[in-house]
This record gives C-alpha cells, structure tokens and sequence, in this order.
C-alpha cells in the first residue's frame, strides 16, 4: 500500500497541530501506513442482531 503525497501532507500537519513537532516524508509514510494496516486488523462489520432468524 502507498499514501499518496496529499495524505502525508496531510498526515504531517495532523501531526504538527497534535505534537508540535515536525517529521519527515517518510516517517509519515510509515506511520501513516502502519495506523491503516491497525484499521485493517481491528475493523470488522458488526453481526446482525437477529443473525439470519427472522421467526421470533
């Protein structure tokens, strides 16, 4: 996966504003990378509630 240089541009002044420190191209990349793969892991469709048992 790759992040467009708009999204580490924007990655990095997220960053300033939280932080108030400035980081490079690539740590952005990296972080920026990293924290979608966690999404990726982590993010899963909630089941149904009635779980495909419509008869109540």
């Amino acid at each position: 996966m790759s992040l467009s240089q708009e999204a580490i541009d924007r990655y990095k002044q997220i960053y300033k504003k939280n932080f108030g420190e400035e980081i490079s191209d690539e740590q952005a990349r990296e972080e920026g990378e990293s924290l979608i793969s966690l999404f990726k892991v982590i993010y899963r469709p909630l089941p149904s509630k009635n779980n495909g048992d419509e008869a109540k």
